[in-house]
């Protein structure tokens, strides 16, 4: 407070006092918003990217996990690899677990890999995909519900379509640890994902297999489903078990929604990494 002194009649003297201003103005309180929202404005980025960051490392910790779980499945099966999908055309079985109808979800507890994994279940992928899981079976939309947003290379690990010309009989055999040449350089799994349509809107749904760049004997590429969600990078887990991130190479159309060219599918962030063979997924 500032006391003022003040002369008046008599011999004593009276005090006033007067109280000092109190609360911001409207001008300083608009500076101290704008200085709040600036650093805002420069917060939010850095926490959005690390949030990025820890949902990319904890996705690489799940296909770490699957393939840990992979390799202990083929030490105690003679070195062969888990079957992709035993029952390729009749969708019952595949390697993230079975059902016994098609009216079924899938389940892990059922399949090959349910005792090697440390929770009984494959972890999803923690980047935020609306994967549609309420219609067990329904083809379109959740025919492939339960491999956790990860697919798997079928072409040539999980099946033997290199060896077999037609279903079922490539799709009875796997691959062995040694007829894998190039360890460090063969995909073992990786971020997936099928781009359907419901009710006449795009959707994603999962999707279990990690197509080869060219189909396997027939030749021509199949519809794109390697998924570069991570900030337009895609895990990829390898044979030796390090995993690492790829980025977006090349694209090309779907085949089972014509209409959607090689630059549609790029800009929906599905395609392959690498180059335009089976380089990266063949085991020679």
């Amino acid at each position: 407070m500032d006391i003022v002194h003040a002369g008046g009649s008599g011999s004593g003297q009276s005090l006033q006092v007067r109280k000092k201003r109190e609360g911001f103005t409207l001008i300083e309180l608009l500076v101290v918003i704008s200085i709040i929202a600036l650093l805002i404005g420069i917060l939010l980025p850095a926490l959005s990217a690390a949030r990025q960051v820890a949902r990319t490392a904890s996705c690489k910790s799940n296909l770490h996990q699957i393939m840990l779980a992979t390799n202990a499945y083929a030490t105690d099966n003679k070195d062969f690899q888990i079957p992709a999908g035993y029952d390729r055309l009749a969708n019952l079985d595949r390697w993230h677990g079975r059902r016994d109808t098609t009216n079924d979800a899938f389940d892990i507890e059922k399949g090959r890999l349910a005792s090697y994994l440390q929770t009984k279940q494959i972890k999803k992928c923690p980047e935020v995909i609306d994967y549609r899981d309420d219609q067990p079976g329904e083809w379109t939309l959740t025919f492939e519900a339960g491999a956790g947003g990860y697919g798997y290379n079928d072409t040539y690990l999980g099946s033997r379509c290199d060896l077999y010309s037609a279903y079922p009989t490539m799709s009875l055999y796997t691959t062995r640890a040694n007829d894998v040449k190039r360890p460090t350089d063969t995909a073992t799994f990786a971020d997936t994902g099928l781009w359907s349509m419901d009710s006449g809107n795009s959707v994603m749904v999962e999707y279990s297999f990690m197509e080869a760049p060219l189909w396997v004997p027939w030749g021509g590429n199949p519809t794109p489903v390697i998924h570069f969600r991570h900030t337009s990078s895609v895990n990829v887990s390898w044979f030796d078990g390090h995993v690492n991130d790829q980025k977006l190479a090349w694209s090309a159309p779907d085949y089972y929604m014509p209409g959607l060219t090689a630059d549609d599918m790029a800009k929906l962030n599905v395609g392959w990494f690498g180059p335009q063979d089976n380089t990266l997924f063949d085991l020679d």
